[in-house]
């Protein structure tokens, strides 16, 4: 039995997700702010906003909870980060998480007596000793997190999603996970966050999932040291049918060219040491041959990119390439 499946843990979500089905008479009484809110004006300060939703759960949803759990085992992530903790709910799907990989979860909470009753929740739940719940301002709480950081989950007051994430950004491990929540409800406000992750730009892939009012899933290529370049010489990226399209073109030293591949973006950024090795010292990729056939076991997540055996740069503009080639 998983840690989410325990009858205790599930005991203290059943309560807080009956109790969180109050808030629609909270945006009900304040229905000009509600209204306000999600045609992204001008929203007061963090902390004004935070003491009026003091009593407000606005957790994420069982689905959404869920899911947080699969994508926090499937990635086995130990360094789990929360913006937005509030009363504890998504809080205790990541601590659930954690206990079963052997991680911990790192949460922040603007409010205070928010997050005495998160503490209070997790304690309930059995889970408190896995959860470190920051008061503050998750720019000044958030700062101090060791990397390697494994998923982050976005749930706080919208317009920090994106300075949150560019603080955590250099902490990221190739391979993570960032997922933020009501995507859909807050449009506006969030349109800059969804054009930053979805853009190709800036290192991540992401879909919006249709979870609740729209969870966006963001996976994080590469780390920032890695400056989008591979035996330091620099990549560029584009999306190409829900893959990452690496335009390399450059002699790997030793003399081998780094021939041009296709690659999923977990296939680009989920080699080894000895992998980053071989293609700095110009050796093949180990699994591939010449013509990119896999030895037994490679499979295409050891395919990212390869160092063919040296040969002569054709210099000649690339049209007059392609007339010749017809010809």
């Amino acid at each position: 039995m998983t840690t989410l499946d325990d009858p205790k843990v599930q005991a203290v979500l059943d309560r807080l997700h009956a109790a969180a089905r109050g808030d629609l008479a909270f945006f009900v009484r304040n229905l000009p702010m509600t209204i306000g809110m999600l045609l992204g004006r001008e929203s007061p300060p963090p902390a004004e906003q935070a003491a009026r939703f003091k009593d407000v759960y606005i957790p994420i949803s069982r689905a959404q909870g869920r899911f947080l759990y699969l994508v926090a085992r499937s990635i086995d992530a130990r360094r789990l980060v929360e913006f937005g903790t509030s009363f504890g709910v998504s809080t205790i799907y990541a601590a659930a998480a954690a206990r079963d990989t052997g991680g911990a979860v790192i949460g922040t909470e603007l409010e205070p007596s928010k997050r005495e009753r998160a503490r209070a929740h997790l304690a309930e739940a059995g889970l408190d000793d896995l959860a470190d719940v920051r008061l503050g301002d998750a720019r000044d709480t958030l700062r101090d997190v060791p990397a390697p950081i494994d998923l982050v989950l976005l749930d706080g007051w919208k317009e920090l999603y994106l300075p949150v994430l560019r603080l955590l950004e250099p902490k990221l491990r190739p391979g993570s996970v960032v997922l933020a929540d009501n995507i859909k409800t807050f449009r506006r406000a969030l349109a800059p966050y969804v054009d930053y992750v979805q853009s190709g730009r800036n290192g991540y892939q992401s879909v919006t999932l249709p979870l609740k009012d729209g969870f966006e899933y963001s996976v994080r290529l590469f780390s920032s040291d890695e400056s989008r370049s591979i035996g330091g010489r620099p990549v560029s990226t584009s999306r190409h049918g829900g893959r990452v399209r690496l335009r390399a073109g450059f002699f790997c030293p030793g003399g081998a060219h780094l021939a041009n591949r296709t690659t999923s973006p977990i296939d680009t950024h989920g080699r080894d040491r000895h992998d980053e090795e071989a293609a700095e010292q110009g050796e093949a990729h180990p699994g591939t041959g010449r013509g990119g056939a896999a030895a037994s076991g490679g499979g295409a997540a050891r395919r990212w990119a390869w160092c063919a055996a040296p040969r002569a740069r054709d210099s000649r503009p690339r049209g007059r390439r392609r007339r010749k080639r017809a010809r």
